[in-house]
């Protein structure tokens, strides 16, 4: 018995290389569906960023926000160098000062709380001191910044004059470090003022150190 084989452009061939076809296009379609639901994830991400930015839950962690406002919480521990004066009769820095962020982010300005001894005759008081910083250099690592406060404050003392009332300036520059979006901490080191309300020694003036801890969120 004698067989042929079909030459490959005959109508045999035609329809037998044609009856793989259909797994192909089936492969073609998979592979375009698979890539297209790849291709969405970025933006399905960045439409959760965006929304998460724009006052839901912060649960992620971003450099993005839409308002350019954040409050903030910050903790200070100040000591000073007196340079005239009785050394303790001021307050060197707010203990802790609640504030609000903007301008991305380099512009703070704020309240702070602060308790204070007195080391000559001992006593104890507290004071009230607006506070306000500006970065003047920033990136996303940390920043460079200048500002200040004022104190006012009582101070309670042993002896007929129970209540001492203060005023005072503090005059600063800093560095701080990000150590995520939300914290940072930084150094602080300037020139400070106060005038009591004693009959002698009423005025007095230092440099100071301290450290700042801040904790802040989007709103």
């Amino acid at each position: 018995m004698i067989t042929h084989s079909l030459p490959e452009g005959s109508a045999a061939g035609h329809y037998r290389n044609r009856s793989s076809l259909p797994n192909a296009r089936l492969l073609v379609w998979t592979a375009l569906l698979v890539s297209g639901w790849l291709g969405g994830l970025p933006s399905v991400v960045a439409a959760q960023e965006e929304a998460a930015a724009d006052g839901g839950s912060d649960s992620g962690y971003t450099y993005r926000y839409d308002s350019g406002y954040r409050l903030a919480l910050q903790a200070r521990y100040a000591q000073t160098l007196t340079i005239a004066g009785k050394r303790g009769e001021f307050a060197a820095a707010p203990f802790v000062t609640a504030g609000l962020r903007m301008l991305d982010e380099r512009l703070f300005v704020g309240l702070g709380f602060g308790l204070h001894g007195v080391n000559d005759g001992g006593g104890s008081g507290f004071s009230l001191s607006p506070v306000v910083t500006f970065d003047l250099l920033t990136d996303r690592l940390g920043a460079l910044y200048v500002g200040g406060w004022v104190n006012l404050g009582s101070v309670s003392q042993p002896g007929p004059s129970t209540d001492v009332f203060f005023f005072g300036a503090n005059v600063l520059a800093g560095v701080r470090g990000k150590l995520s979006k939300s914290v940072s901490f930084g150094v602080e080191w300037g020139w400070e003022f106060a005038w009591a309300d004693v009959p002698a020694e009423s005025f007095a003036h230092g440099i100071f150190g301290a450290v700042v801890l801040e904790a802040s969120v989007g709103l």
